[in-house]
């Protein structure tokens, strides 16, 4: 089963996608050469859970989202 992580670090998501498979039909919720772009350009990123579409305008308008931010620092990055 999944972990479920509130926040993430750059340096901590690559811990995790370094750490499972790689190859064709891998399971990773980002491959590792996506993984090491957003921490080389600074990049902030949140994931939701994309089996539920009606989760996007909540995130992006309203800022209530279940899932994960992946950031260097702590500050909100919804609602735009």
């Amino acid at each position: 089963a999944a972990t479920k992580f509130s926040h993430l670090t750059p340096d901590g998501l690559i811990d995790i996608v370094s750490g499972g498979r790689m190859g064709a039909g891998a399971n990773n919720i980002i491959d590792l050469v996506a993984a090491k772009m957003i921490q080389r350009s600074s990049l902030s990123m949140i994931v939701i859970d994309g089996t539920k579409p009606e989760n996007i305008p909540d995130a992006l308008i309203r800022g209530k989202f279940d899932g994960t931010v992946v950031s260097d620092d702590k500050k909100q990055l919804l609602p735009l």
